[in-house]
């Protein structure tokens, strides 16, 4: 059982509080679930059935200090933008968007952002889709990092860009 209250990172929801454990009926089948309270929208609810191992193993415990250190040093290179179909290209990027995975997120953004400017030195424009999979990207990242930096958002790119 997960530790009441606790910050954890929940798929695209982003960093969200661990409130409780309500009963809730949902269908025919009453079941217990923890209540997520995201940061982003603290109005919001989510929904996690106790139990279900799929789901439960997608709160992920935030990064650590080091962890983002290590992170942002080592960035990897997104191989899902090598993909040229363009429908292909964005199942690929919402998947990578819906695993969570912090590696596979800032390969993306940094990514998208070095394909953005070799496009701009050409006179073309990114990919909306590409655009819209990076801003996503970086609003879960900025957020995570942002709660256990304990700094501002708008100052995590520039630590991003002081430590890779």
């Amino acid at each position: 059982m997960k530790e009441i209250p606790s910050l954890v990172r929940y798929r695209s929801s982003g960093v969200c509080e661990i409130t409780g454990v309500e009963q809730k009926k949902f269908g025919s089948e009453t079941q217990d679930y923890y209540v997520l309270r995201p940061l982003r929208s603290p109005a919001s609810t989510v929904f996690v059935p106790l139990g279900n191992e799929k789901l439960e193993s997608a709160m992920q415990p935030l990064l650590t200090r080091e962890e983002i250190f290590l992170l942002v040093r080592d960035i990897p290179v997104c191989e899902a933008l090598n993909e040229e179909n363009p429908r292909m290209r964005k199942d690929k990027l919402t998947a990578l968007i819906n695993e969570g995975d912090r590696q596979a997120l800032i390969g993306l953004v940094c990514g998208v952002r070095a394909q953005r400017e070799r496009l701009k030195d050409d006179g073309k424009k990114l990919r909306v889709s590409d655009e819209a999979a990076m801003k996503r990207a970086e609003a879960l990242l900025c957020e995570e990092f942002s709660v256990v930096l304990d700094i501002p958002p708008e100052q995590v790119e520039a630590y991003i860009n002081e430590h890779k």
